[in-house]
């Protein structure tokens, strides 16, 4: 295998990063950190201007989702007395100490919305690796509806006006066009895009692709026993009982059942050019060709929040 040893698993919530993540878990050369933290982004609720505060430092050490990374906070603190430093380099000071917890040739992480960090994370770490992931917008959303805590609460306002569907639509498109940007700025030998129902169609040729793209050696049996291992509390995985479940073909259709037919509707049209390019056929099974009065309003509205820039 190469000199490179930093892996980061990224994409779209609700895209299979954690499928991703059990996978590579399975497997003895690989250490992934913990789901249930995001260093980055309490580093940056620590900074100001971009600039970390080392006063902070002791709010990220009692940070009850850091605790179980089992972090030498001592060693961090040497290497960054008295230095202002960005919240980018003490990101990678973290993990580079979190990374020394193990001997495995792989270190790795795996975060949803990284996608937006990909330059930075290039920028820290030049010759890591990146798998990122992409799913059919529709089953994304109907993830989010029926498994996402939060985010599957407020869907629908004044009975027409879908707000939650538009953010996300919008999300979801930025997630792709900046993966598909990574892709092409940094090369396929650096960035491996995998789409979520290739992983689920045919579980051995995407193992067999991952781990190429990893230079590592793996024995598919030992990593399909061992993938239940690595799955949010979230996640929809949880409840499948066995692995062949995980990969379960039906369930690739199962948001055809759960969202309804005006939320299709508004994703075929507002995504058309995308579901296209990525490969999904969109379904007019249970909506009319033309969009209705309110799906046009809707995508109308998707329009003005583009303008805001925050999506």
């Amino acid at each position: 295998m190469t000199k490179t040893s930093q892996l980061f698993i990224v994409g779209h919530e609700r895209s299979g990063t954690s499928l991703v993540r059990a996978i590579l878990a399975a497997h003895p050369d690989f250490y992934i950190a913990p789901n249930d933290a995001d260093p980055l982004m309490l580093l940056e609720g620590a900074s100001c201007k971009g600039q970390f505060n080392v006063d902070r430092l002791g709010d990220l050490r009692s940070d009850f989702k850091l605790q179980a990374w089992d972090i030498d906070w001592g060693a961090v603190q040497t290497v960054i007395a008295g230095r202002e430093l960005p919240c980018g380099e003490v990101y990678k000071i973290v993990m580079e100490q979190y990374w020394k917890n193990s001997a495995a040739q792989w270190k790795a992480i795996k975060r949803p919305k990284y996608e937006r960090r990909i330059d930075l994370i290039k920028g820290l770490f030049p010759e890591c690796r990146i798998v990122a992931l992409i799913r059919d917008p529709r089953a994304v959303f109907s993830s989010k509806k029926y498994y996402g805590g939060q985010m599957g609460r407020y869907w629908k306002i004044c009975g027409f006006l879908h707000v939650r569907l538009m953010t996300s639509i919008l999300r979801w498109r930025k997630s792709v066009n900046l993966i598909r940007e990574a892709e092409k700025r940094y090369g396929r030998d650096t960035v491996l895009v995998v789409r979520y129902e290739d992983i689920i169609e045919n579980p051995t040729s995407f193992l067999r692709r991952l781990f190429g793209f990893l230079d590592t050696e793996y024995n598919e049996e030992d990593v399909l026993r061992g993938i239940r291992s690595g799955f949010n509390s979230n996640s929809s995985f949880l409840e499948e009982s066995t692995e062949q479940s995980v990969f379960r073909k039906d369930t690739l259709d199962r948001w055809k059942e759960k969202l309804e037919p005006g939320e299709q509707e508004i994703i075929n049209f507002a995504l058309q050019q995308h579901l296209a390019s990525e490969g999904y056929e969109p379904d007019s099974g249970n909506i009319d060709e033309k969009p209705g009065s309110i799906c046009r309003l809707n995508c109308m509205m998707m329009r003005l929040l583009a303008l805001t820039g925050r999506y």
